[in-house]
């Protein structure tokens, strides 16, 4: 085959070259997909809708939180529904800093550094026709002045108005990723959506608008949405309850993926995760990082139909009093509830934290998980904390003495896993491990644990003498199964004290590039993967988390 008579790219078919475009249209970085539009006609057609599959309104990397821009927002507006309206049905994610009901800008009423842009009268006016047809097919209610007060904040310059006009006009949004916001009709918009759900209601035929005016058949919005993160900016501000959006999240019809960064829930949060509806919530995978949730939290994986992976940790912030602190116990009696279909469960309650235990009024018993762990028969994956498992301390916690080192009648590990587990990591250890590790091990071949393949235990570096550790892991036999022939892998690392308390401090770093938040799917997802990664691969030295020092994080992305 001569060079001419190659296939190129223009040979291929449509759906292969979408395909290949598609990995231009990056949610994070530097987008090249504007690239492809210069080069011909037939690539053109091909290219345009992935220009708008990533919307991103956020401050500029580095950056650790920040209010999205107002004048970014009216140029996406005018294109999605103006220049362009046939392109609105290709957004399928959206991620957004901070939004606010303040006119004019962000929360502090300034301009973001792309500079002052105002809505005409003619093109507020193709948003209210627009808003008023949306409105007028979905059989929400009388919205009539919901409608004037939306128009109203438009013209104002509301981020908040805007925002909630981008989720109107985007009917196959998959992903939404949003920091906490002072918001109004982004609220109000999600609970018209679950007001819909709950009455199973659909959306009116084309014509019936307000005016009698023809428009085309659409579907409930954001009722596509399967992911959901919004993240707390700032883990020195004062947290804010996450109960305002997520209650009205948890309804939507097909929302799977829910996540939730450095905010927290307390008893003002009760009341709204309560109208939540038992088993009925779609959401498969639920994620509170950094978070200080008390008993409100049985109500989120209460409302969950089949809940497969739940991650937990724990971040009290200093100014919020906390009489009754959710223990081991308590989520294990929460989670208890999806035994058959709970199969990753991840917990990290920072166990060398004061938590104020009170020997003569606390129970023993809600230090540890107990023996209804055995009964999670669908559990694969459990990451865990030494304490939370068999009710050991690797030492007293700092500033307070009355936490028991050994709960007596705890029951031992190798009797409260159940039998189904693949991968256990245990954090926060010191030597008490070690005397139920080998009895692991040996469960693992030889015992009902045959499905165990995966043994990691982290010790806390300051609390144990790592070359007794060391020789200690090194008399465990390695074990073979028959007749697979498969070895137990066991992992033993050290942990420094940033790592061990990965999931809440330890997930922000400063540098001269400023605060980094590891977390963030937002502002870092690249340092976000690398963070998840380290977490759950143990094979390095010391759990170092030096991303600070590789200048070409930064760089990547300026």
């Amino acid at each position: 085959m001569t060079l001419q008579e190659r296939p190129g790219l223009l040979t291929l078919p449509s759906e292969i070259q979408t395909k290949i475009f598609s990995h231009l249209a990056l949610s994070f970085g530097k987008p090249s997909i504007q690239a492809a539009l210069r080069t011909c006609k037939q690539l053109y057609e091909i290219a345009l809708p992935l220009t708008v599959k990533v919307f991103r309104n956020t401050v500029p990397w580095p950056g650790t939180h920040g209010p999205c821009s107002p004048a970014r927002n009216i140029q996406f507006l005018r294109y999605i529904l103006i220049t362009k309206p046939c392109l609105a049905k290709h957004v399928k994610t959206v991620i957004l800093g901070r939004f606010s009901t303040d006119h004019g800008g962000d929360a502090d009423g300034k301009e973001t550094a792309q500079g002052q842009e105002n809505i005409g009268r003619e093109e507020l006016a193709v948003y209210q026709r627009y808003i008023q047809l949306r409105l007028g097919q979905l059989p929400s209610g009388d919205t009539a002045s919901w409608c004037d007060s939306w128009v109203e904040d438009l013209g104002n310059g509301t981020s908040d108005a805007q925002i909630a006009l981008i989720l109107l006009a985007c009917p196959n949004i998959r992903t939404l990723y949003f920091e906490v916001s002072d918001s109004n009709h982004f609220v109000r918009l999600l609970r018209m959506v679950r007001d819909i759900s709950a009455r199973n209601d659909q959306p009116a035929e084309p014509g019936s608008g307000r005016d009698g005016s023809h428009c085309p058949k659409i579907s409930v919005p954001l009722s596509n949405l399967q992911e959901v993160f919004h993240e707390q900016g700032d883990f020195r501000e004062r947290q804010q309850d996450f109960h305002i959006e997520a209650s009205e999240l948890f309804a939507l019809p097909r929302l799977r993926v829910y996540e939730a960064l450095g905010v927290q829930g307390t008893q003002s949060a009760a009341s709204s995760f309560e109208s939540l509806p038992l088993f009925a919530s779609p959401v498969e995978e639920i994620t509170l990082s950094n978070s200080f949730c008390t008993w409100p939290i049985s109500h989120i994986l209460g409302s969950c139909k089949e809940l497969k992976k739940f991650e937990f940790s724990w971040y009290k912030p200093p100014w919020l009093e906390a009489p009754d602190l959710l223990m081991p116990v308590d989520i294990m009696n929460i989670v208890w509830f999806h035994r058959h279909t709970l199969d990753h469960l991840y917990l990290n309650l920072v166990e060398e934290l004061d938590h104020r235990w009170d020997p003569d009024e606390s129970d023993y018993e809600r230090l540890y998980l107990g023996m209804r762990l055995r009964e999670m028969r669908s559990l694969k994956t459990l990451v865990v904390g030494m304490q939370a498992l068999t009710g050991m301390l690797a030492s007293k916690p700092r500033g307070h003495h009355n936490m028991p080192l050994k709960v007596e009648g705890a029951p031992r590990m190798v009797d409260c896993l159940p039998d189904n587990l693949e991968h256990i990591t245990i954090h926060s250890c010191g030597e008490a491990i070690l005397d139920q590790l080998q009895e692991l091990v040996k469960s693992a071949c030889h015992g009902r644990h045959k499905k165990l393949n995966y043994i990691c235990v982290l010790y806390d570096y300051w609390r144990v003498n790592n070359k007794e550790i060391c020789e200690y892991h090194e008399k465990i036999p390695h074990f073979r199964r028959e007749p697979e022939g498969r070895s137990v892998i066991t992992v033993a690392a050290t942990q420094i004290r940033e790592a061990n308390m990965h999931d809440s401090f330890g997930t922000f770093n400063f540098s001269d590039k400023g605060l980094i938040n590891l977390m963030s799917k937002i502002y870092a997802p690249h340092l976000r993967r690398q963070h998840l990664e380290r977490r759950m691969t143990h094979h390095y030295p010391d759990a170092e988390y030096n991303y600070a020092d590789d200048p070409n994080l930064f760089d990547e992305y300026a």
